[in-house]
């Protein structure tokens, strides 16, 4: 599938299936928290600039003493000559790969950083499962171990009254084996939800799925299906149908 500019050529998304006797855990769940992300956390460990790994490290330290990411390519160049001067190397070979990469790195790494402070800010309760989210003190009492696909993550699923799922695309593993599993998931819209082979083919938008645009939004969202398990429970019981049938 290519994604130019919000169209979708040449293909369709692919939905992923789904395992029922893997996935569903039977019983009500006896909740542990109110939000729960499932996935990694964007560190130095995970970019694809690993292989400069000091330099990645260091890149990263900075970030976090200034506050200021790299979004911008003349930030990402500053904060790389600040940590060569640091470690006193100098980069030459793939430079300017090194520097794409940690603006992707780093694009990821704010956009969800975004996403669990607007959660935080509600006051709920929250948990984070995967590596690299005790980068941040703020975040560790929230972490959990990653866990294997199967009956103990169709378990946490459940036991969180709200999942989220944060990434560039709403067709992945984590929508439908949250929904399999008999749980509600909030997932991050994206521009292509509603073009062909979007999430919209696959689960209805505001019927078998909810989405949210923005932060605001998502407080908004969290809040109101807190408040409403009753409207939770005909999103799950209708997502989990329609999954079940066609994925």
């Amino acid at each position: 599938v290519m994604i130019d500019s919000g169209r979708v050529d040449g293909g369709r998304f692919l939905a992923p299936a789904t395992e029922f006797d893997r996935y569903y855990a039977p019983g009500e769940p006896d909740y542990a928290c109110d939000v729960a992300y499932i996935g990694s956390f964007p560190n130095p460990h995970r970019t694809r600039a690993s292989p400069q790994f000091e330099l990645t490290e260091e890149v990263y330290r900075i970030i976090r003493r200034t506050g200021e990411f790299a979004w911008e390519r003349s930030t990402a160049e500053r904060h790389l000559e600040e940590a060569e001067r640091n470690l006193g190397v100098r980069l030459e070979a793939g430079r300017q790969a090194f520097i794409q990469n940690i603006q992707l790195a780093v694009t990821r790494f704010t956009q969800r950083k975004g996403i669990v402070d607007a959660v935080l800010e509600t006051g709920c309760s929250l948990q984070l499962y995967g590596p690299g989210w005790d980068i941040l003190p703020a975040y560790r009492p929230c972490v959990r171990p990653l866990l294997p696909h199967g009956p103990e993550l169709a378990q946490a699923y459940r036991r969180a009254r709200i999942n989220l799922h944060v990434g560039a695309l709403a067709i992945h593993w984590r929508t439908f084996e949250c929904i399999a599993a008999g749980a509600f998931i909030l997932i991050q819209a994206g521009k292509t939800d509603f073009l062909p082979g979007g999430l919209n083919d696959f689960l209805e938008v505001g019927k078998e799925a909810v989405t949210f645009d923005g932060t605001r939004d998502l407080q908004e969202k969290v809040a109101h299906y807190l408040a409403h398990p009753e409207e939770r429970l005909r999103v799950i019981e209708a997502g989990r149908k329609r999954v079940l049938a066609e994925h």
